[in-house]
């Protein structure tokens, strides 16, 4: 979960949280007024629910979704598809025990490629999963999306309780809801609905995907129309 949250994530991711959001990483820590001019600029953004549509899904609960993915997470903190956090993620799946592995690496906010020299942070691995009717769930006891990676400030932003709940939405595709409380720099609490991430099956060394956002501008990240669960 992945993931995941700039803020895995999850991850979503990445994760990253990815954002998802997703493990203890290395970073600059500003000041909190650095955090209130994004805030400020976030205002009328915040606290929009994406929404999950009631689309009824037709995946096959057995398909082996096994492979790397880019994996891209947008939390309603920071609703503008701009800030999104992006990461690498790849997953691996045990049908003989119906279990999900995950591991995940933040990217910088800089990346233009996906690729291991964009690492940031340390990674997110977690194990053992269980997995029943194409959902798996991520869950930590604290996540930390490093400032390289996410675009909102400079500081790392760490989720206490961070968790995913993964859902397969088709073939080499996932999406997930986001749950946890940021604690630093700033609180923020994840538990109402609209904070997502997306995966997508992607191979190293591909571009990274460009958008235009609102205002015209490009921005490195998937499309604000992808994030939905599902």
């Amino acid at each position: 979960m992945a993931s995941s949250l700039r803020l895995v994530p999850v991850a979503l991711s990445a994760a990253p949280l990815s954002l998802m959001l997703l493990a203890s990483g290395a970073g600059c820590v500003a000041p909190r007024s650095d955090y209130d001019d994004y805030v400020g600029r976030t205002t009328t953004l915040r606290g929009t629910d994406a929404g999950a549509s009631d689309v009824v899904l037709d995946v096959d609960p057995t398909a082996d979704f096994s492979g790397l993915y880019l994996a891209a997470c947008l939390p309603s903190l920071a609703a503008d598809p701009a800030f999104q956090f992006l990461a690498w993620a790849e997953i691996k799946v045990d049908f003989t025990k119906n279990t999900v592995d995950y591991t995940g690496n933040w990217l910088n906010e800089a990346a233009t490629k996906f690729d291991k020299a964009s690492f940031v942070g340390a990674p997110l691995v977690k194990n053992g999963m269980p997995l029943a009717g194409g959902k798996f769930k991520l869950s930590l006891a604290e996540t930390i999306v490093p400032g390289e990676c996410q675009r909102l400030g400079p500081s790392n932003l760490v989720v206490k309780d961070y968790s995913v709940d993964y859902l397969v939405t088709g073939k080499n595709a996932l999406c997930g809801e986001i749950a946890g409380k940021l604690t630093s720099p700033l609180e923020y609490d994840f538990a109402p609905p609209g904070d997502f991430c997306v995966l997508k099956p992607f191979k190293e060394g591909d571009p990274l995907p460009v958008n235009k956002g609102a205002d015209g501008k490009d921005y490195v990240g998937v499309a604000a129309s992808e994030f939905h669960c599902p």
